[in-house]
């Protein structure tokens, strides 16, 4: 067993095999993996819906599969280290196993405490440009994604440039070469204190700009309040950020780092629920959907199961498109609300449409956030007009 750090007090026997078995690991891993379970979830939900459902990937969905790309590393490099003495005392880890703990604390803090977190940040300013229009709220996007990316960049910078060579980093023996240049600790400290701080204000940068906007809009005050604490949802990441800081600010008067590593812990923890935050708007097609289809099968005892972009109700008449022998029932879900079918009611009641009613709307299918749920159904049967837009007309037909 290696021996005792300096100024450790002396210890009784069984204060010492006390010692010896206490660990953070069983938290730092519930705690991550939890976590980090259900961002995989948001996002593996959000392809489904942006690729079978809407059938359009943007550049949000493209860069927060790189942010979960760069968790799952981080998620990973945690496993290693938990073989290697996480959570447990410094003292108490051998000497191959610190190094190589460090080695790994290295490029975690490249992958999942850097390039992760400005991923998501980058996932979201795109994806808040699809619905705001505003001149200046897309200029202050712009400017998030260009600043978020120059300082990935220069991020990376100052960890792989702390020590030259670069394995001082986490070799004591390289580190105490007469020829290894390393910055002072308290500079490498301060930047990750800015890095936080940083990361907090685009945060509520980007949790706050769609407020205004949404407030704005002609709709259901119920549904507006719903989606401004969805796209709220970037304030938790802000609450975790405080927590990380609040582990930072004593990080060099911690002689016990493999033990305390609470700056690791919540810098994992904030950037999976950057990525949940971050999807949880795309996902309201699947949550209407789901909702729907449990609202007609209670109303009607009915089951219901969708097929390419209808509702189809089994056991009834009423289907997404139907003829019996006396005429024609026409019911085209579309529904410019997240993408959303027509709601239960009215395909309950569709009486409560109108007779012989014809919409026409035309949308633009680059720009749109809000992707119309059934849209794959509509474009099968609708031309599309030029390269930037679709015209949809939806028939509501009762004979």
């Amino acid at each position: 067993m290696p021996a005792l750090a300096v100024g450790l007090p002396i210890l009784s026997p069984e204060q010492q095999a006390y010692r010896d078995a206490e660990t953070h690991l069983p938290f730092i891993l519930g705690i991550t993996v939890t976590f980090h379970v259900l961002a995989l979830i948001a996002v593996c939900l959000r392809l489904y819906v942006r690729t079978f459902m809407v059938k359009v990937m943007g550049p949000d969905d493209y860069t927060i599969i790189a942010a979960m790309i760069c968790a799952i590393g981080g998620m990973i490099t945690i496993g290693i280290e938990a073989t290697l003495g996480l959570g447990r005392h410094q003292d108490l880890i051998s000497k191959d196993d610190l190094q190589q703990f460090h080695m790994a604390n290295f490029f975690f803090a490249l992958i999942s405490g850097i390039l992760g977190l400005n991923m998501v940040k980058i996932s979201v300013s795109f994806l808040l440009m699809r619905f705001v229009h505003h001149r200046w709220s897309r200029i202050c996007l712009w400017a998030v994604i260009i600043f978020m990316s120059i300082y990935t960049i220069v991020s990376w910078g100052t960890v792989i440039f702390l020590c030259q060579p670069i394995s001082a980093f986490w070799d004591i023996d390289v580190l105490k070469l007469p020829s290894t240049k390393c910055y002072p600790l308290v500079v490498f400290n301060t930047l990750g204190l800015l890095n936080t701080g940083i990361t907090i204000f685009t945060d509520l940068l980007l949790a706050t700009i769609p407020i205004p906007i949404l407030w704005a809009l002609q709709i259901n005050p119920r549904q507006k309040v719903a989606l401004i604490g969805v796209l709220s949802l970037g304030y938790a990441a802000v609450a975790v950020g405080i927590v990380k800081t609040s582990y930072q600010i004593p990080f060099l008067r911690n002689p016990d780092q493999t033990y305390d590593q609470g700056i690791q812990t919540w810098g994992f923890v904030q950037l999976n629920i950057s990525i949940i935050a971050a999807c949880m708007p795309t996902l309201k097609p699947l949550f209407r959907f789901l909702a729907d289809t449990i609202t007609i099968h209670i109303r009607t005892g009915s089951k219901v199961a969708p097929d390419t972009g209808y509702f189809r109700q089994t056991g009834s008449r009423y289907t997404g498109i139907c003829r019996d022998g006396r005429g024609q029932k026409e019911y085209d879900q579309n529904r410019l609300d997240m993408g959303s079918y027509l709601t239960a009611d009215a395909l309950l009641n569709p009486d409560s449409v109108g007779t012989n009613t014809t919409l026409v709307t035309t949308a633009n299918k680059k720009n749109s956030l809000i992707s119309r749920f059934a849209q794959e159904s509509q474009e099968s049967i609708l031309p599309i007009q030029g390269t930037n837009g679709i015209v949809m007309t939806t028939v509501y037909t009762v004979t």
